[in-house]
């Protein structure tokens, strides 16, 4: 029995040690540069009035929830670009006086995200998709509500930017 309890200790300090050995110390996003610029966001989407809107979306929840210096594009060591990719838009309910008339609709949008070395252009993290969803009504009118509905959609998916960089291990 005495020979067999260290034995039993060899045993589980390797199993531990070897459960162990993918562990990085520090938080998940500490592997990218510090200093990085966001690019304007592209709009493939088609989406109007998207650019801006999702760039300042992008650029306050970097500088609210912290983690990396916002700089110049010539100061940085990461640009961070994110591209529009898909807007849908499709019925969530209809009238029940008349089916064929949507009075809302789910909307979602989905963007790729790339972080790249600005002097190489080579990925410094392999490029992921994110999206987020919303609903909007059709009264006062579509275009109104689809416009009020946007922002919130662009700071979800900016967060999700945010969170996936900072606490993400890829």
């Amino acid at each position: 029995m005495r020979s067999l309890i260290p034995s039993l200790g060899v045993v589980v300090s390797l199993l531990l040690f070897t459960a162990c050995g993918s562990y990085k110390l520090g938080r998940p996003g500490a592997e990218l540069p510090n200093r990085f610029h966001i690019l304007p966001v592209s709009n493939r989407a088609e989406l109007p009035q998207a650019r801006p809107v999702l760039t300042e979306a992008l650029r306050e929840a970097f500088a609210r929830n912290g983690g990396w210096q916002q700089v110049e594009p010539e100061s940085a060591d990461a640009w961070l670009r994110v591209t529009l990719l898909q807007f849908e838009r499709n019925t969530a309910a209809t009238s029940s006086r008349d089916t064929g008339r949507s009075i809302s609709f789910e909307t979602r949008v989905v963007a790729e995200v790339t972080v790249v070395d600005p002097q190489t252009g080579i990925h410094l993290k392999p490029p992921f998709e994110v999206s987020a969803q919303g609903v909007a009504l059709i009264d006062p009118s579509l275009p109104d509500s689809e416009y009020q509905n946007l922002p919130a959609l662009f700071t979800d998916l900016a967060r999700q930017i945010h969170d996936r960089l900072a606490y993400d291990w890829d």
